[in-house]
């Protein structure tokens, strides 16, 4: 909770030596840009992100992905989707040129329903379930591969992997693979696959 309630912050920046985060910048409701570098950062356990409101008084919040960022932990941008005085106004996400980011965990991304648009670097080689689930608003996904990576089978080798799925349909969802429903957003119209095979 150290810079928790810092409702004027404007911008952060997280170094490249950061080895753990916990609930340090909750409520920072100003917040427009946060640089993060940290290069291998372990994941949360918890389903409540570091960022629990950022950027929700602000015109939105911009998140840098460093050059050197090998990693993105597990629910590290994931807000609380109990409670919307706990959503994350992120307006977009922009990963460095020559990015060495090779895996993002799951629930990463998860529940930032204002991003349009998402481009994810071919360096990437592992992305976790539900790392995008709730992405309402997303329009455009540029991507290195379908699902968890390039030689997933079964239900993680589907576009859908991504979005989170359920074994039924009672709560929506597209059928993409056998009983399993997948959350993909409505709104997305562009999908570009950069490298790999799309599988059949």
């Amino acid at each position: 909770w150290c810079f928790s309630n810092c409702t004027t912050l404007e911008s952060i920046t997280i170094g490249e030596g950061l080895t753990s985060i916990g609930l340090a910048f909750d409520y920072c409701y100003a917040l427009k840009e946060l640089n993060y570098n940290a290069i291998n950062c372990e994941d949360r356990s918890s389903s409540s992100g570091a960022f629990l409101g950022a950027g929700r008084d602000s015109s939105g919040l911009t998140i840098k992905i460093g050059a050197n960022v090998e990693k993105i932990p597990a629910y590290i941008f994931c807000p609380d989707a109990a409670d919307e005085s706990y959503l994350t106004n992120v307006k977009n996400i922009i990963f460095e040129e020559n990015s060495k980011c090779q895996s993002i965990g799951n629930s990463a991304f998860r529940g930032l329903s204002g991003l349009k648009e998402l481009a994810i670097p071919d360096s990437v080689t592992s992305i976790g379930e539900n790392a995008f689930r709730d992405c309402t608003g997303l329009t455009s996904m540029t991507l290195p591969f379908i699902g968890a990576n390039k030689i997933a089978t079964g239900y993680k080798s589907v576009f859908g992997y991504i979005f989170g799925c359920l074994a039924s349909s009672s709560n929506g969802g597209i059928n993409q693979y056998d009983s399993y429903y997948y959350y993909i957003p409505a709104s997305l119209r562009s999908v570009t696959i950069t490298g790999g095979e799309i599988p059949a």
